[in-house]
């Protein structure tokens, strides 16, 4: 499936998360902050990010702009995640450049159907036959 890369400062959502994604068959890198996240980034072939925006250091936002200012890094989809889901900070953070800002918490269906509408199909993926 997809590479995703997960941003959490809170260890055990982290962990619920991780899990919840390698069960959909994806490939999960993790970070505990921002800057980490770039560095992982930086190795290449991540196919979507998955932030929250509530982080000491650099926060989500922060980190969708650095992603959005670099051409290589670009067109990566970034959803950024708050347990405030105030229309200043999902303004701020589309103006950022997210595709989207999920509210906390959620529910796996909701993972998997926003995850669902950013993530397109690889060669070599398995294809559900319709």
């Amino acid at each position: 499936m997809a590479r995703i890369l997960v941003i959490e400062d809170h260890p055990a959502f982290l962990s619920v998360l991780e899990h919840c994604l390698r069960m959909q068959g994806h490939v999960v890198f993790m970070a505990a902050e921002g800057r980490t996240g770039l560095a992982i980034i930086s190795a290449g072939g991540i196919d979507l990010v998955l932030s929250d925006i509530d982080m000491p250091g650099m926060n989500g936002i922060s980190l969708c702009e650095k992603l959005k200012d670099t051409p290589r890094w670009s067109r990566i989809p970034v959803l950024l995640m708050t347990g405030r889901p105030l229309p200043a900070i999902t303004q701020r953070a589309v103006q950022a450049g997210a595709a989207g800002v999920m509210a906390k918490p959620f529910t796996l269906g909701q993972l998997q159907a926003t995850l669902g509408l950013y993530l397109m199909p690889r060669a070599g993926d398995k294809m559900a036959r319709v």
